[in-house]
């Protein structure tokens, strides 16, 4: 497995993000913003996660076990708010992509972000994010074009939070089939978000003539120059040979797509693979076909 991770202040004056790699599990946390100590909760998350995970083997990973283990985590961190009170209320997003031998498992809380993008098909996955500005996308009220912009765009639904006396955050989870190398697994803080919009951060992660690494550095710089939040990522790659006979069409309603598809191709699948069009941001492609 190759994996590159960065964490950047930004414009702020502190870091309140925090990564932790292990062998087969990666974490991204968040703090959330405008609360006192969340680099506190994002490192407790991120080590209290990482440490949990590390006592199974791959063969043993369930999003069953990844569930509890999240729920037993948001439960030590509400215990540290009643022995600390000065902790109490602190809280951060949440992110983990956790590698089992059956193939990938997705769990998120928040709005940092997941990204699955297979470079062979120009297509991608990704995380929806806990915050107003994505219900209110989801209501039609404004367009995903710019969302982050929004005066609302930080302003989270859903989030790991140190409150002893309210019920514990529930967990997204997504899993997928057959990884291998011609797969990018690419997890961010907001901060990202903020300077790459979807479309560019995929088109990116998707160039045949760079590397990895190369890839990665790109996106490192331009949010190293342009984001005024606090801005970390994380870029995986499985190291597994791509097997062409081995596919993931019983998924194949999850994808995004860089560049139009035949509407003959997969008919079955098509009418709900989101097309994207640069004039007039997504299209579901059922209106073409």
């Amino acid at each position: 497995m190759k994996a590159f991770s960065y964490s950047h202040t930004g414009k702020r004056t502190n870091n309140e993000d925090y990564i932790e790699l292990a062998d087969f599990a990666y974490v991204l946390c968040d703090g959330v913003g405008g609360i006192d100590n969340g680099e506190i909760a994002s490192k407790f998350v991120s080590d209290s996660f990482i440490r949990k995970v590390a006592l199974f083997k791959p063969s043993e990973i369930t999003s069953s076990l990844i569930k509890n283990i999240i729920i037993e985590v948001q439960t030590e961190l509400n215990q540290k708010a009643k022995e600390q009170p000065e902790l109490n209320g602190i809280g951060t997003t949440f992110c983990a992509a956790v590698f089992t031998e059956k193939g990938l498992i997705c769990a998120h809380i928040g709005d940092s972000r997941i990204y699955v993008i297979d470079i062979v098909e120009e297509k991608y996955w990704r995380t929806t994010d806990h915050s107003v500005s994505s219900e209110l996308i989801k209501s039609g009220i404004i367009q995903e074009s710019g969302s982050r912009n929004h005066p609302m765009a930080n302003q989270l639904t859903r989030a790991i939070q140190a409150l002893p006396e309210t019920e514990l955050a529930i967990t997204d989870i997504q899993k997928f089939k057959n990884m291998s190398s011609k797969h990018l697994i690419f997890m961010c803080s907001d901060g990202v978000a903020e300077v790459l919009e979807d479309r560019v951060l995929v088109t990116i992660l998707c160039t045949k003539n760079l590397t990895s690494e190369e890839k990665f550095g790109i996106i490192q710089n331009k949010c190293k120059q342009s984001a005024k939040d606090n801005n970390s990522a994380i870029l995986i790659q499985p190291e597994i040979e791509f097997n062409s006979t081995k596919t993931q069409t019983e998924q194949g309603n999850l994808w995004t797509y860089l560049k139009k598809k035949d509407c003959n191709e997969d008919n079955n699948n098509n009418k709900w693979w989101k097309i994207f069009n640069i004039n007039t941001s997504f299209k579901q492609n059922h209106e073409k076909c």
